[in-house]
């Protein structure tokens, strides 16, 4: 999909978050994409490796707070996933065809969500 005519006003966009986590050496893979009405909706699934001394529950705690001081509070959360939430204006040469899910749109700007599931 062509963004170029969309302007990024709110957030963080799929791409800039995996370049945060790889720039803060934080392992993860791309899962499919979850069936959200959003017109990109990316799933990041965190690769935790934990030694036997910590347990899982307290390695998930580390990993939160890492998230939260590379990308701030989630816009909203459940259970082990934090999703982030970026919203773009869309330009007058924005194909709207080129979008084929049902969309959410916020006060006219197009929403994109990131999951990520620690």
């Amino acid at each position: 999909m062509n963004l170029k005519y969309l302007t990024l006003m709110e957030g963080f966009s799929s791409e800039s978050i995996e370049t945060k986590l790889k720039e803060a050496k934080i392992e993860y893979h791309t899962s499919e994409k979850y069936k959200e009405p959003y017109f990109k909706a990316s799933t990041l699934d965190l690769a935790i490796k934990y030694p036997l001394s910590i347990n899982k529950q307290e390695l998930t705690k580390i990993h939160k707070t890492k998230i939260i001081e590379l990308l701030g509070f989630p816009n909203f959360f459940k259970l082990d996933s934090y999703f982030y939430v970026a919203k773009y204006k869309i330009k007058s040469n924005f194909d709207i065809s080129q979008l084929h899910n049902k969309i959410t749109f916020d006060n006219g700007l197009l929403i994109e969500s990131t999951r990520i599931i620690l």
